[in-house]
């Protein structure tokens, strides 16, 4: 979850106070950790993001048989395909001897279609860590 704060029985997301503080406003639509860390509240590490882009860099919710984000079980094969999702549509990207192979292949794609917002594994909240709030 969130870092929430308390003011006069009121309370809001400590990164959305953090983005009025520095910027005297509130944001449009919604405050994207750039690296993934919901506790980083940093000012270099948020972000003003539609849905769409947040959702882009969001760490994926569930990993399907313990594969990276974008790489599943080609069936009947068992190889590996990369897909990635873009446009409201699903494509498929590939298929690979390896799922390391899949998952570089989503990597490139999603730098391509998504920009900034693209997720790259091994970033998030479980490789880094901040607790303390620093504007």
């Amino acid at each position: 979850g969130y870092i929430r704060i308390k003011i006069q029985d009121r309370s809001y997301q400590a990164h959305r106070l953090a983005w009025l503080y520095m910027t005297g406003k509130n944001p449009v639509e919604q405050i994207d950790h750039i690296n993934g860390d919901r506790l980083n509240n940093k000012f270099s590490n948020l972000r003003e993001a539609s849905r769409l882009q947040n959702n882009r860099n969001s760490v994926s919710k569930s990993y399907v048989n313990d594969l990276p984000r974008g790489v599943a079980i080609a069936q009947p094969s068992g190889r590996f395909k990369a897909y990635i999702r873009t446009s409201g549509k699903q494509r498929h990207l590939g298929t690979f001897d390896t799922p390391e192979e899949a998952s570089e292949f989503y990597q490139l794609a999603a730098d391509l279609l998504h920009g900034e917002f693209a997720y790259h594994r091994g970033q998030g909240a479980a490789n880094q860590r901040s607790t303390e709030f620093q504007p």
